[in-house]
């Protein structure tokens, strides 16, 4: 579930780096970000911050696409300091360029003599105009690393005055989604492809939200996926997940995906799906029938 929360939030926060660029009349980008990594130093160009289902994600990237994810756990929104590890639902991400495969602070090692440390300290956060300030260092590694571990270390870090909305900035153009969910037709405010690489694990998804990040639907399939029809599960290359809120969540029993069109040129993916979903923990079912998407990434 930890990966899930990092990627949900990453995905949210392309949204936000899509809409302040193509949005002139946006807010201005006032925030700062900068660290050591590995002793060199980082200082994004573009900042964004949301604070979304009780987590506050603050992210930062270059102009070469190297980016810093910072996930936190925040059922309040207040300065705090958060000790990170592998256990705990706050992280920090590094990725060396677009696609690349991330470096997390709670990424699954396979050397039980490596400790993942870290801190990230919200120093300052103003609610009327709307942005965070704090500091932040990790060690940072890649899931599933083996024997010795690729690790980035990261120091000095620090945001500052960084803006920060609570709604899901509205998507269109080339990505929609809409479906009906127990017979009701549900349309998402927002809809983001993003390409994941990490170790091993190489998948396109599509997450589709509304405008509170709450309700949200999620397709994976592999990078290279080609038109056709294909079986979802749980499990496996082609999955779909369903949270009718933050606290719950519903995967694909059985259902199908249809790829309509994908374009690795323009990176752009379309097509239909319908499926029945179920509890991931508890209990809880929908179906979802006649959905239709198209997303870039």
């Amino acid at each position: 579930m930890k990966n899930l929360l990092y990627f949900l939030s990453s995905a949210l926060l392309v949204l936000t780096f899509t809409n302040c660029n193509n949005d002139d009349d946006g807010p201005s980008q006032d925030g700062t970000m900068s660290a050591e990594i590995d002793g060199q130093s980082w200082e994004a160009e573009e900042v964004a911050a949301t604070y979304l289902q009780s987590r506050l994600v603050v992210a930062g990237r270059t102009p070469d696409g190297q980016d810093v994810v910072i996930s936190l756990d925040m059922p309040q929104l207040e300065e705090n300091a958060f000790e990170l590890s592998e256990e705990t639902l706050s992280a920090i991400a590094y990725n060396e360029s677009a696609n690349s495969n991330s470096f997390t602070s709670n990424g699954n090692v396979f050397n039980n003599e490596v400790e993942i440390t870290g801190q990230v300290t919200v120093t300052e956060i103003n609610t009327d105009d709307m942005w965070v300030s704090g500091t932040f260092n990790a060690t940072c590694y890649r899931p599933l690393s083996v024997n010795t571990p690729d690790s980035v270390v990261i120091t000095n870090g620090q945001f500052t005055k960084v803006p920060y909305t609570d709604e899901v900035p509205t998507t269109d153009g080339d990505n929609s989604l809409t479906v009906n969910i127990d017979g009701q037709t549900w349309q998402a405010n927002s809809v983001a492809g993003t390409l994941i690489s990490t170790s091993g694990l190489n998948t396109l998804s599509v997450t589709a939200t509304d405008s509170q990040g709450e309700k949200s639907v999620g397709l994976v399939m592999p990078p290279d996926v080609t038109t056709g029809t294909y079986s979802l599960a749980v499990f496996g290359d082609y999955t779909a997940q369903y949270n009718p809120d933050a606290n719950t969540f519903l995967g694909a029993d059985s259902g199908t995906l249809t790829i309509t069109e994908h374009n690795t040129t323009a990176k752009i993916v379309k097509g239909t799906f319908s499926f029945e979903a179920t509890s991931l923990s508890g209990t809880g079912a929908a179906s979802l029938t006649d959905g239709e998407f198209s997303a870039t990434y």
